[in-house]
């Protein structure tokens, strides 16, 4: 039998079989990257909606609207780049200005007495789309973090201030550390109490006078012309009773710790968060020279977005804020409570008198904060003067001396980059 003839393929039978073969591969390459891109999309809307979740379990529902809304890149008109840039800044933690929340959004947010980077921090992500090697621009920069210590004023070239307006600040501090809330708010802080129950310490008995003086944030904000000459109206001591009246050595008291009180308020760590505020923190970084000490305020009510903003002016990308916080606890279990819908102006604006130097130091740091825009200091300065302006109460001419004690402060030329 003759042997059946095998045909030769041709070199451009070779070729079409060679490019039949790429095409299928180009096609296979393109169907797997769509896939890709969407299984990518799927899985970011997935961790989005984990990280929203998140975020509302672990913050009040003010906070947690304000970071949803504001997860945008900053508008155009308040986009600027700061000059000189800063390569070694730390944060200034104040009590109750979500302080802990920035701290975790750091690689060195935590205390310089212990190694740095932080524990923990080498595989961590420092910014909700970022990872490692992509961490904010914030935390890049930043190398120290203050909180419950002195800060040393010529160390660092730039220190982020965690602000909050002061009225809001201590009213939040007043539902933390009170004894009815305790328990809930800071565990080791009710231990102490109840260690030293019947014991003679001066830090309990002040800790106990004080919430005996002032047992709700009503009687806090409660007039300073409403001082009776002896006892409050029901005779026992207390501080105030039902028509708000206070006894001489309860107005002393309190207005002695919402200044600040003393070296050993400083040690009372029952009533260290009013201790250490503005007058602390801040006073000796606005004496300092602005050329060697800049100043940067992340302020609480605007949070998301400063912090968002901040990053892109340092010259790098809008990172969001990472949700989580070192602690939380549940508010519905709070005994002592902000009333709803808050203080009425009066109380808000008693509360103003007796913080007057904490508002001046936080207003002084607002004007001199060299990441916001000239619009946004003038909101914060709004937002203090719908509070304590004397326009606001024509009952209470004392308010003139509000007025003066700020009229003084410098304003602030552009933004001071």
């Amino acid at each position: 039998m003759k042997g059946k003839s095998r045909k030769i393929p041709s070199s451009k039978s070779k070729n079409r079989k060679g490019a039949g073969k790429c095409l299928l591969i180009l096609i296979g390459a393109f169907i797997g990257t769509v896939t890709t891109l969407l299984l990518i999309n799927i899985y970011e809307q997935q961790n989005s909606d984990s990280f929203n979740n998140n975020l509302d379990q672990n913050f009040n529902s003010e906070f947690a609207a304000e970071l949803k809304k504001n997860k945008s890149a900053p508008e155009s008109k308040s986009a600027f780049l700061i000059s000189s840039r800063p390569t070694n800044m730390a944060l200034v933690h104040l009590g109750k200005t979500a302080g802990s929340t920035l701290s975790q959004n750091l690689r060195h947010g935590c205390h310089m007495f212990t190694p740095h980077p932080c524990r923990g921090s080498k595989d961590k992500n420092f910014g909700t789309k970022g990872g490692p090697g992509e961490e904010s621009t914030i935390s890049q920069l930043t190398k120290g973090y203050y909180h419950f210590n002195p800060v040393p004023v010529n160390k660092h070239d730039g220190y982020i201030i965690s602000s909050r307006n002061p009225i809001d600040r201590v009213l939040s501090a007043f539902i933390y550390i009170h004894p009815e809330n305790v328990a809930y708010t800071t565990n080791h802080r009710a231990k102490f109490v109840e260690r030293n129950k019947g014991k003679d310490n001066e830090f309990v008995d002040e800790y106990q006078k004080f919430f005996e003086c002032f047992p709700t944030v009503n009687a806090l904000a409660a007039s300073d012309s409403n001082i009776n000459n002896g006892d409050g109206g029901d005779g026992d001591g207390d501080g105030g009773d039902e028509n708000g009246t206070i006894n001489k050595e309860c107005a002393h008291l309190r207005r002695f710790l919402l200044n600040g009180g003393d070296e050993k308020t400083l040690k009372n760590e029952m009533l260290n968060h009013f201790a250490f505020g503005y007058k602390y923190y801040v006073s000796g970084l606005l004496a300092a020279d602005r050329s060697t000490s800049r100043i940067f305020v992340l302020r609480q009510e605007h949070l998301a977005k400063d912090w968002i903003n901040f990053n892109v002016r340092l010259g790098g990308e809008p990172h969001e804020m990472s949700g989580l916080r070192t602690k939380s606890f549940a508010k519905d279990k709070l005994a002592v409570k902000i009333p709803p819908g808050g203080l009425n102006k009066k109380e808000r604006h008693n509360l103003c008198l007796l913080l007057k130097e904490e508002i001046q130091i936080y207003l002084g740091a607002i004007e001199e904060a060299d990441n916001l825009t000239e619009e946004e200091k003038a909101r914060s300065r709004q937002e203090i003067e719908n509070d304590c302006s004397p326009k606001n109460n024509h009952e209470n001419p004392h308010y003139v001396e509000y007025e003066d004690s700020i009229s003084s402060l410098p304003q602030s030329e552009g933004n001071n980059t």
